[in-house]
């Protein structure tokens, strides 16, 4: 797992207490508003360990081997795969109980002082064919796996989610749908399946999945809010209104939400609805420079002029310190696309299109096949006025469409992101 997501995560468990993790819905809002948004993938996993009980019974679990053991087997039921179930486990021990892998790793390998051995090439022989019998029965037993209903279903939902990373959205689709297919009732590929085709901006299918995720679990806030976000896209400001309302009384303590209603609200002209909800968004999550800007431009609307240089003047503060924390990233790997994609929004959003150039172009490099990549630096080129190369980086006619309104971005605010 990400070290600086683990850092993060230790410095939470320091302000707020080893307890929260042992509450699902106190960590949901925690994760969310004080983990940046970059660790996303490391949230959702983190969450589903915690949903499970992994937590308490790591707490509680006098044998750590034999716990993580059976969270791994846990965690692979929610799709997840050994290596990052591993992970996510290592990681719980380490906060709440100070026990790095190593130390796990050391309670595997117990034994006695090391002795001169005195094994005899028979022995050896013995041990090697023992060690084949193994590995084939580990074989036969993933095939045996891989052959069963669960088994099929897990493979194709990690096929679909590793496409999807990739920008391979319509494979993606067929996958995810092959897994449903198999299980009617598996609400996490609906969820999944609705990203991908709001991503590729159809947002009737994303409504019908999303949909049919609430169906399933109705206490689901994240699918309200993602069918949300899809209204708002088809311009729907009071259906997106009432799905954010919906997420926020399931789960209230949400930042993201309050941000989506209010940018509803504002579409609306509702402004003393908008700047309650942004200020909400803020009281929850200090440090949410989208809000501060949006809570900005509402004030100015108002002509409350001073308000709004207020809120605009702690937005860049916010940003600013976010490009110091991309750019770190970005040290410690030079071939993280997202932190420069990360870093290029927040110059974008600084309006030093110069440098958010530079840095869309990075990551547009390193990963070629993320449409919002090219869309983000065609926009950029745009409002350089660059014309002849926008019309040479076009790859697609979706490509050099326009990612957002003047004024209304939306690229730091995709549901589920």
């Amino acid at each position: 797992m990400d070290k600086n997501f683990v850092n993060a995560l230790q410095k939470l468990i320091t302000e707020q207490g080893k307890d929260v993790l042992l509450d699902v819905e106190k960590t949901k809002t925690l994760l969310s508003n004080y983990i940046q948004n970059e660790y996303e993938k490391e949230r959702k996993l983190l969450l589903i360990a915690v949903e499970i009980g992994a937590a308490k019974e790591i707490v509680n679990a006098s044998d750590l081997v034999a716990c993580k053991k059976a969270q791994i087997r846990k965690l692979e039921e929610n799709f997840t795969d050994e290596s990052a179930a591993a992970d996510v486990i290592d990681t719980l021990a380490f906060v709440l109980r100070g026990d790095s892998s190593k130390s796990i790793a050391a309670q595997n390998n117990t034994s006695a002082p090391t002795k001169k051995s005195n094994v005899s090439k028979k022995s050896y022989k013995i041990i090697g064919g023992c060690i084949f019998v193994i590995l084939c029965l580990l074989a036969l037993g993933s095939y045996v796996y891989y052959g069963t209903e669960v088994g099929k279903t897990y493979k194709l939902f990690k096929q679909a989610q590793n496409v999807a990373e990739r920008g391979d959205y319509q494979v993606a689709v067929n996958l995810f749908s092959q897994a449903i297919t198999i299980n009617q009732n598996n609400s996490a590929a609906y969820n999944n399946r609705g990203e991908v085709y709001y991503k590729m901006k159809n947002y009737d299918q994303a409504i019908a999945d999303y949909t049919k995720v609430i169906e399933l679990n109705p206490k689901y806030a994240l699918a309200y809010n993602n069918r949300g976000a899809t209204y708002y896209e088809l311009r729907n400001y009071n259906q997106a209104i009432e799905n954010y309302t919906q997420a926020i009384e399931l789960n209230p303590k949400n930042a993201l939400y309050y941000n989506n209603r209010g940018d509803a609200y504002s579409r609306l002209s509702k402004n003393t609805q908008a700047i309650e909800d942004y200020t909400q968004a803020i009281a929850l999550n200090p440090k949410y420079a989208l809000a501060y800007t949006n809570r900005g431009n509402a004030y100015f609307r108002q002509q409350s002029y001073n308000k709004a240089i207020g809120d605009h003047t702690k937005a860049i503060a916010d940003l600013t310190k976010a490009i110091a924390d991309y750019t770190q990233a970005i040290e410690l790997d030079p071939a993280n696309d997202d932190a420069y994609f990360g870093r290029g929004s927040a110059y974008y959003a600084l309006k030093n299109y110069d440098q958010a150039l530079k840095d869309f172009t990075k990551a547009n490099e390193l990963n070629p096949k993320n449409v919002l990549y090219h869309t983000m630096r065609d926009l950029a080129y745009r409002v350089l006025q660059d014309y002849d190369q926008t019309e040479k980086d076009s790859q697609t006619e979706e490509d050099s469409e326009i990612a957002c309104e003047p004024g209304d971005c939306r690229t730091w605010n995709i549901p589920n992101r």
